[in-house]
């Protein structure tokens, strides 16, 4: 009972190991309300190729202190400011800016997560993310595991009307946005270019915020998994309370 972490583990594992029953009594489920529709005969897989790698220069990123990186801290006063830096000086005695150091030197390759994409694509290309692009008209993009705590800040700050699995709170280095692209029928590169701007900026003043409550709290929500550690069963009602039906 001493190791938190073996616990941890294996709760994720047999939660999984019961996901897979429920996954068969979903499809089967599946099969019963949708077996004459697209969705199971009939249809076409299609893909989309992934988010192409930033240029070295882009990643190859020097070391800053936590000092350094608290002086950016948008909207903040310099009284608020010291505190940070105080909360900081308090964490030094488990050498967070050499654990920070580490994570600056990791080689990093940033790319677009699937769910990012596939709306990216969606967003871009005639029909946008009408509902008649969707099976039996439900804005709903799943994946295979929740999604992170970037992706659940990029979709709210986009206000998209799809909907998502609910997301876990861990953060990933290698996490970036869409590439700037114009939608369908546009033509103007510099608008485009702004509201791009925009979204990374209200996503840093999130990240942000995230600092200050560790730095205050001394404490993370991270999950050792990204993954759900228990799963729920979908009932029919369930399925059309998530869509937002």
């Amino acid at each position: 009972m001493g190791n938190a972490t073996s616990w941890s583990s294996l709760q994720h594992v047999t939660g999984r190991l019961l996901s897979y029953e429920y996954d068969v009594e979903t499809l089967i489920s599946a099969h019963h309300i949708w077996g004459d529709t697209d969705l199971l005969r009939d249809f076409e897989v299609d893909f989309l190729d992934s988010s192409s790698s930033y240029p070295t220069a882009a990643t190859r990123l020097k070391p800053e202190a936590v000092d350094t990186i608290i002086n950016r801290t948008p909207q903040a006063t310099p009284s608020q400011l010291e505190a940070l830096k105080q909360h900081a000086r308090d964490l030094q005695v488990y050498d967070l800016d050499a654990m920070l150091e580490e994570q600056w030197k990791r080689k990093l390759d940033p790319i677009v997560h699937a769910e990012v994409l596939l709306h990216d694509w969606l967003s871009r290309t005639a029909g946008g993310v009408q509902p008649p692009r969707f099976f039996s008209n439900w804005r709903y993009i799943g994946t295979s595991k929740p999604i992170c705590r970037l992706c659940q800040y990029y979709f709210s700050i986009i206000a998209t009307p799809v909907r998502f699995r609910d997301g876990h709170p861990n953060t990933y280095l290698d996490w970036r946005p869409a590439d700037v692209r114009l939608p369908a029928g546009s033509e103007d590169v510099d608008a485009a270019k702004l509201v791009w701007r925009e979204v990374i900026d209200q996503m840093k003043a999130r990240v942000y915020a995230d600092m200050r409550r560790l730095l205050v709290e001394k404490a993370t929500d991270k999950k050792q998994n990204d993954s759900n550690t228990y799963t729920d069963r979908i009932t029919l009602d369930g399925l059309f309370t998530n869509i937002g039906l």
